[in-house]
């Protein structure tokens, strides 16, 4: 037992009392003796503890049994409680389960052995209500604590989760700038060709821009059109360093020059090869003079064995070279009028380009490439990006580079592409009085 447990005899014969305290004096319990109902109120109300089993006869004078524990359990309403009587009286019994709530009741005279395994089995009963309610009170207890627990776990949950969308949103925001200064990075490394010869400017950008136009009419994804834009941009990367003629490649180099110039792709891919993420547009690099038919450089590919990518580079570098280096111009300024005109020139040279791009489908170019060339060209129009000019005195913040900007010296100041803050306005102006910067400035038109 975790505690000694009290007992209460109640009777109004003495001689009962002292038989029931010698037959139970032996049982490990605290042992409790009243005549009649009233004494036994007394002695509770003065005893101030806990009794676990009231053991009270029916028959007494004054305060019955049934009265008797009637008024016993609102003091001790978890004490078990045993009546004993010794007459058949049904009317007693029902009066004593009805208002003592009696748990049993006994025949007088009893059975000693009976009596005591009947109060030793209430005990244990009383032990049990007695462990249950403790434990209902530890559960309750428990599950007012696990509330507590889930409120505060949902708290910091909460906090934790906004804390997470925090840092991503700041992840985001560093990833976007990171893509952006590389592709930056990219834009400026393409503007070091232009640098290198000034000629090609423009060159690397137009055929970026047509490149992009035609993956997306083929349906690349997004990540597929970034690589070759990047690649387009980066397409003459090795010609850093070739003089002169060495640019030309439509039959016009000498065959010392024209080997060198064979090498320039296959330099282009191991400038960037090391360069984390640059890996699949160092590949488009090196093969974007392979062509259809196995005949180009450096590798001989031929038709699927030569990247997509490279092949759309190829065909837009065709045709800017046609068009906007003007590579062939002199021989088509020979089949045309003299006179003719910049405006009905450059429609020539459009045709002339378009012309030898159908007559190369199966030769240098994929037809699929071509087929969405053609398409890209006759009905999107020559230009994939509007610009327009403007006077370095009206340049403001927001507006974006679509050429990169230079000063009349030749000094790189910032590739295409890029957005002119307020910091980079104020430099630039200030900039201006030293080492003027080439004007016009070209920037996007906005939607």
């Amino acid at each position: 037992m975790a505690y000694k447990h009290r007992v209460l005899f109640v009777d109004d014969e003495a001689s009962i009392l002292k038989s029931l305290k010698r037959l139970f004096r032996k049982e490990k319990y605290e042992l409790f003796f009243a005549e009649g109902g009233q004494n036994a109120l007394d002695l509770i109300d003065g005893l101030g503890k806990p009794i676990s089993l009231i053991v009270s006869d029916q028959r007494m004078p004054g305060m019955n049994g049934a009265e008797f524990l009637a008024q016993a359990k609102v003091i001790f309403p978890r004490a078990r409680r045993i009546l004993l009587t010794g007459y058949s009286d049904l009317d007693a019994l029902v009066a004593a389960v009805n208002e003592g709530n009696i748990h049993r009741y006994l025949a007088k005279p009893w059975d000693d052995d009976g009596l005591v395994l009947a109060v030793r089995q209430e005990i244990e009963q009383y032990d049990l209500i007695v462990e249950n309610l403790r434990l209902q009170a530890l559960s309750k207890k428990q599950n007012q604590q696990l509330v507590q627990l889930n409120q505060n776990l949902e708290a910091k949950v909460a906090e934790r989760s906004q804390e997470i969308i925090a840092k991503n949103k700041q992840l985001s925001s560093l990833n976007a700038r990171l893509e952006n200064n590389f592709l930056n990075t990219v834009r400026a490394f393409g503007s070091i060709i232009e640098i290198a010869n000034p000629a090609m400017a423009g060159h690397g950008r137009r055929v970026s821009e047509m490149s992009v136009a035609i993956c997306r009419e083929i349906g690349l994804d997004a990540s597929e059109v970034e690589q070759v834009e990047m690649a387009a941009l980066l397409h003459d990367l090795g010609v850093i360093g070739l003089q002169g003629q060495a640019y030309k490649h439509f039959g016009e180099n000498p065959p010392d020059v024209r080997k060198r110039y064979e090498l320039h792709s296959a330099s282009g891919q191991a400038m960037v090869q090391f360069i984390d993420n640059l890996d699949q547009v160092g590949l488009l690099i090196r093969s974007h003079h392979e062509n259809y038919d196995g005949s180009g450089f450096p590798d001989g590919l031929s038709e699927g064995e030569i990247p997509l990518g490279s092949q759309i580079i190829s065909a837009s570098d065709m045709y800017d070279r046609i068009v906007h280096l003007q590579t062939r111009r002199d021989r088509l300024k020979r089949q045309i009028m003299p006179s003719v005109d910049r405006k009905d020139e450059l429609q020539a040279l459009k045709k002339d380009a378009e012309t030898e791009l159908k007559q190369q489908s199966f030769v240098k170019f994929d037809p699929a490439v071509v087929k969405a060339f053609l398409v890209v060209v006759q009905q999107k129009g020559k230009a994939v990006r509007t610009e327009r000019e403007v006077k370095l005195v009206d340049v403001k913040a927001g507006m974006i580079l679509s050429r990169a900007l230079y000063c009349r010296s030749g000094r790189f100041l910032l590739p295409e592409n890029a957005e002119l803050i307020d910091r980079f306005v104020g430099k630039l102006k200030h900039l201006h009085y030293n080492d003027p910067v080439r004007e016009p400035v070209y920037v996007k038109l906005t939607t």
